[in-house]
């Protein structure tokens, strides 16, 4: 659903701000491919799509700081990066930006206005 519309037509107790973004990472991945699945293993990752021949994997985290999100977010995207022999993944936040590296491969920590503007 469109994020105006969701907050015009809604009278949340509080702003979930989480699932916003999220939303607004799933409408844009809509407008580039219409193919888009979720992974879940014992862990889980928000997006899974395919675009320019090139599968992706992406969660979607307003914050990482809290240790156990962080932690999460990484375990969820290294078991899928495994199972499905990719060497990157994506985590997109509000501010945060950082360049993890595991096990698996290399995971971007980027704000969600870059990953909008990116090609």
């Amino acid at each position: 659903m469109d994020v105006g519309f969701k907050t015009t037509m809604d009278y949340p107790l509080s702003m979930d701000i989480g699932r916003v973004f999220e939303n607004i990472v799933f409408l844009e991945l809509r407008r580039k491919t219409e193919k888009i699945y979720y992974f879940k293993g014992k862990q889980e990752v928000d997006f899974y799509y395919t675009l320019g021949g090139k599968e992706h994997l992406l969660n979607v985290s307003y914050e990482m700081e809290p240790p156990e999100t962080r932690e999460r977010e990484i375990r969820g995207l290294v078991e899928a990066m495994k199972r499905l022999s990719l060497k990157e993944g994506t985590v997109v936040t509000s501010e945060q930006k950082e360049l993890i590296k595991t096990e698996a491969g290399e995971i971007n920590v980027i704000p969600l206005w870059q990953w909008l503007l990116a090609k």
